[in-house]
């Protein structure tokens, strides 16, 4: 199939302004020397089959047909936390998955791909770069654990050509400068650019694809553009799960990235009172509840004088229990790390080491030698 140069150009410019490049890459950015095998409770018993194609690490694509459903189900995955190894040991498979999604995808209407692959995260005007007199409309999607860019051109009502972007450089340059595009609609939320999110009410669902925050290219140019809609969403999260249990929130929402007793340096709580912490969107909305038992009696924003307070109480907290501690004394106590190597193969600072974040762009870095912690370390995630 002879693919459209700047079609797929646009399809790299897209993906690179939305931060889709460097969430691929993410887990790189943990200032974690060099990846090695998963060490974590979680990953070292996992087997290394794709969860969704059921395919072994390093292989290919099975031969014969491909459930459907299955390409509704890659768009936005996510996989393991231990990710570094698992994205390269399933690329090929999912790249290939992602080349017979797009052959399926290639003559369908908007409805039909809707019902393949559900909602866009971007859709864009290409038709003044094509110089086309036919309206054309770019549908960008992010597939497989992988993050693979698969764009879908549609003239009129028909995908006309479908295809994946799936080696992308940085490009400095802003996409505004290429063409001017449409404006896009975000891709959880659905709403367009600008304070319109006050004129729609959320549902819980919405909050859950909402919760944590991701690493983007361009954060700041993304704050301009849906800032004020994702702080809406956070406090008509706030009002919902006001007064529920904390079951009830779970249920709804997820795990927080912290919950516990007292921060020190707050005084939004009382000693006997549980404070859970989240984040939302792409902008990460600080979000804070605040449990008298099992009642949710306080649920609010919070800026960064509080999260910097926060932040090196727990960096702070995380370091002073881990030293000295066994791999499995600090997992039962913290939970499973955000990231881990195995470094035991010539290096000189330790056997291994996990990353605790503390923040969506900062955390701790345990190094571990003979499988107990002899030094800690900050990180920072540049966004």
């Amino acid at each position: 199939m002879k693919v459209d140069r700047k079609v797929t150009t646009v399809l790299t410019l897209l993906t690179i302004s939305l931060g889709y490049a460097d969430a691929s890459i993410a887990s790189s950015q943990l200032n974690l020397k060099k990846p090695g095998q998963y060490i974590t409770a979680k990953c070292q018993f996992e087997d290394k089959i794709h969860p969704i194609l059921g395919t072994m690490a390093k292989s290919g694509l099975k031969s014969g047909p491909i459930n459907r459903s299955v390409f509704i189900e890659l768009i936005n995955y996510r996989p393991p936390a231990c990710s570094q190894i698992w994205r390269r040991d399933f690329y090929k498979v999912e790249m290939d998955t992602a080349a017979k999604c797009c052959s399926t995808a290639k003559g369908m209407t908007k409805t039909q791909v809707e019902t393949l692959l559900g909602q866009p995260a971007v859709i864009a005007n290409t038709q003044m770069l094509d110089e086309s007199v036919i309206p054309r409309e770019l549908w960008l999607y992010r597939f497989g654990g992988n993050n693979i860019p698969l764009g879908l051109t549609f003239e009129r009502n028909k995908c006309v050509q479908a295809v994946t972007c799936d080696k992308i450089k940085a490009v400095q340059m802003r996409l505004s400068r290429y063409y001017p595009i449409a404006p896009a609609i975000h891709p959880i939320l659905k709403i367009l650019p600008g304070p319109t999110a006050s004129l729609r009410s959320f549902e819980m669902p919405v909050f859950r694809k909402l919760k944590d925050g991701f690493v983007l290219a361009d954060v700041d140019n993304w704050r301009k553009l849906y800032g004020t809609a994702e702080k809406e969403a956070a406090k008509q999260f706030c009002k919902k799960v006001a007064g529920r249990s904390k079951a009830d929130v779970i249920t709804l929402v997820g795990q927080p990235f912290y919950k516990g007793g007292s921060v020190h340096g707050w005084s939004c709580a009382k000693p006997n009172q549980d404070i859970w912490l989240y984040t939302f969107g792409r902008t990460n909305v600080l979000v804070r509840l605040i449990f008298d038992t099992d009642k949710c009696i306080k649920s609010e924003l919070y800026a960064q004088p509080d999260d910097l307070i926060y932040q090196r109480w727990r960096e702070n907290e995380l370091a002073t229990f881990s030293i000295g501690k066994t791999i499995k004394e600090i997992i039962d106590h913290e939970g499973i790390p955000t990231g881990a190597t195995d470094e035991s193969q010539g290096s000189a600072v330790g056997d291994s080491s996990m990353y605790f974040a503390s923040a969506p762009s900062s955390g701790v870095i345990i190094l571990l030698v003979g499988g107990k912690c002899t030094k800690t370390q900050l990180s920072q995630i540049s966004q």
